[in-house]
């Protein structure tokens, strides 16, 4: 049986099929054939401090403007992998931790949408501490391709920015 996971880290920011293919979602930089769709400010991607790994990390201030407002970081890529993928990355809660950031994997017909800390076992976002993010794409029904993943601001209130690598 073969397993499959999707990283986004930094220098082990992969994507694999197999335990020897991989794709790159994000090391430094945007790997090929991934997209910046981040919306309504808030993120750089070519954060220097603090980072996990590498040169850089994506810094996310959560803007907490409310509703449709708020902002998000977000990846896209044509047609890149399918559901039976699991999501994987580093993430740093900053001088606060505890965001309140949800994870959203799009695909054309279906978009699922769930709390980060499920992705830690229920725990919170630590304050200045790197941890490894671990979210199964398994909620994802019917066939066809992920297109997207976001890091979505949850709050009606301004947040701590926070760091993904």
């Amino acid at each position: 049986k073969r397993m499959k996971t999707l990283g986004l880290l930094c220098l082990l920011c992969i994507f694999s099929v197999v335990a020897t293919q991989t794709i790159t979602v994000y090391t430094d930089s945007l790997g090929s054939g991934w997209e910046n769709y981040s919306f309504r400010g808030g993120s750089n991607f070519a954060n220097t401090n603090p980072v996990h790994s590498g040169s850089n990390s994506i810094s996310f201030t959560p803007s907490g403007s409310g509703g449709s407002g708020n902002n998000g970081v977000s990846f896209y890529c044509q047609n890149c992998f399918d559901s039976s993928y699991t999501l994987g990355f580093w993430v740093n809660g900053g001088s606060t931790g505890g965001q309140n950031v949800n994870l959203g994997i799009q695909r054309s017909d279906y978009v699922l949408q769930y709390p980060l800390t499920q992705c830690l076992g229920g725990a919170s976002i630590p304050a200045n501490t790197w941890v490894y993010a671990n979210c199964s794409l398994t909620g994802i029904t019917g066939s066809g391709t992920v297109s997207r993943i976001d890091f979505l601001d949850k709050a009606s209130n301004a947040q701590a920015t926070m760091y993904f690598d």
